[in-house]
């Protein structure tokens, strides 16, 4: 019996300095997760109070749960006794060599974090950027995506986008056509300039403020160019910019006006050639 109390106290000996710190890494542990969650929910009602946009806000709240996830799991080791010096050693390591090879992912984040926050466009918006244009369907994190004009779907990095100028078609509520229509410089302008304008104020689409304008752009030998601008809403500018042309052909026709003729004048210095 005395034996195995002496066996006893040497096992407590052994493994009660470990038990206690085991004991308090747990409790640190639990408790650190609960305070992590509670940061989170903390940082998430302060994203949102600041407007930003709400897949933004998951991301940066996530984040700084993961962030304080990682500063737990050092001070639970440290409170174990297990040295942590080499941990945070190996850590920056691994995160430098992560970054080097993640570096077009990480620059593609960091361009979707920007737009996130300064918002140049949103889903549903018409935006040209580069080489592409089409509707927004989702603004992501590392891509865009968005629909074009003839129902492709196109994934775009966010790095690709932060580099190019961006053209919202939809951030105004009135865009304007510019239109332009060749007539015979023998037509009456004034006729025609009224019915064009009878024309535009008769299609629902076209609005009324700003007023469209319709001027004259420049002479030819036997034309003169007529520029139309009417102004409509960035959803009806396809259908108007190829419905009003040929409607702009009948409204001038209807007027007296005509299409021009190119004409030319042969001369002859020695008289016209017998006919043979």
């Amino acid at each position: 019996m005395q034996i195995d109390m002496e066996s006893l106290r040497e096992v407590l000996t052994l493994v009660g300095p470990f038990a206690l710190r085991a004991a308090g890494g747990i409790a640190v542990l639990i408790g650190g997760l609960v305070a992590c969650r509670i940061a989170r929910r903390a940082a998430r009602r302060l994203f949102q109070a600041s407007a930003l946009d709400e897949s933004l806000v998951d991301l940066l709240a996530s984040f700084v749960y993961y962030l304080l996830v990682v500063v737990l799991a050092i001070a639970v080791f440290g409170v174990m006794g297990i040295e942590t010096a080499s941990l945070i050693t190996i850590l920056g390591a691994s995160s430098l060599a992560i970054g080097l090879a993640l570096q077009g992912s990480l620059s593609n984040f960091a361009s979707g974090v920007m737009l996130l926050i300064f918002r140049p466009f949103r889903p549903g918006d018409f935006i040209e950027t580069g080489e592409f244009q089409g509707r927004v369907v989702e603004l992501g994190a590392f891509s865009t995506i968005l629909d074009t004009l003839d129902k492709k779907r196109v994934v775009i990095p966010n790095a690709y986008i932060a580099e190019k100028p961006i053209e919202n078609w939809s951030a105004n509520p009135e865009r304007r056509l510019d239109l332009t229509l060749e007539i015979s410089i023998a037509s009456d302008l004034v006729a025609v300039r009224r019915a064009l304008l009878e024309m535009l104020a008769a299609d629902s689409r076209v609005l009324r403020q700003p007023e469209p304008q319709i001027g004259v752009d420049d002479f030819g030998d036997t034309s003169m160019r007529l520029v139309v601008r009417p102004w409509c809403a960035p959803d009806d500018w396809w259908a108007l910019r190829y419905e009003l042309p040929e409607r702009m052909k009948e409204a001038v026709e209807r007027a007296g006006g005509a299409m021009p003729t190119p004409q030319r004048e042969i001369l002859f210095p020695g008289g016209a050639p017998a006919a043979r």
